[in-house]
């Protein structure tokens, strides 16, 4: 909740604080243990809930933040929530050169991949290609304020 507080002073904040107390709270008393078992399951548990809580911190407004959870899992909803089915595939369209590389890197094939070949010109080439389309992708998103300065 303080951390919460500390990026500002809405409910939306403290809300991400708390989730982030309650899945810590999970991970070091309930499910911790199972997840550290299993690689698959804590990357897939990462992609997942990181992304959500995000979408937590973004929107100030709850009620909007319950429409935006209520038409991102359908299957919540009631019958008075209007369902938009092409926002899937907007998004798909959007950000799926975006979400190969996530969940590639999300594996441990880049780390073995890097160990095997680190001193080969074809991972120095990549690596730099990497930087690059990284600082590409940095200038063209430099439209959004950084959050910080709003304080």
């Amino acid at each position: 909740m303080f951390t919460g507080l500390w990026h500002g002073a809405s409910w939306n904040y403290i809300l991400w604080g708390m989730i982030f107390f309650v899945l810590q709270l999970g991970e070091r008393f309930i499910y911790g243990k199972k997840l550290e078992k299993t690689h698959v399951l804590k990357h897939i548990y990462m992609i997942l809930i990181i992304p959500l809580t995000w979408i937590v911190f973004a929107i100030t407004d709850l009620s909007q933040l319950g429409q935006y959870f209520l038409r991102l899992f359908p299957f919540l909803t009631d019958s008075s929530v209007r369902q938009n089915y092409s926002d899937f595939t907007l998004a798909l369209n959007n950000y799926w050169k975006i979400l190969i590389p996530c969940f590639l890197f999300s594996t441990p094939l880049p780390l073995h991949f890097y160990k095997k070949y680190r001193k080969s010109v074809i991972c120095l080439i990549i690596l730099v290609v990497l930087f690059i389309y990284s600082i590409k992708v940095m200038m063209e998103s430099t439209n959004n304020p950084f959050l910080y300065f709003q304080f």
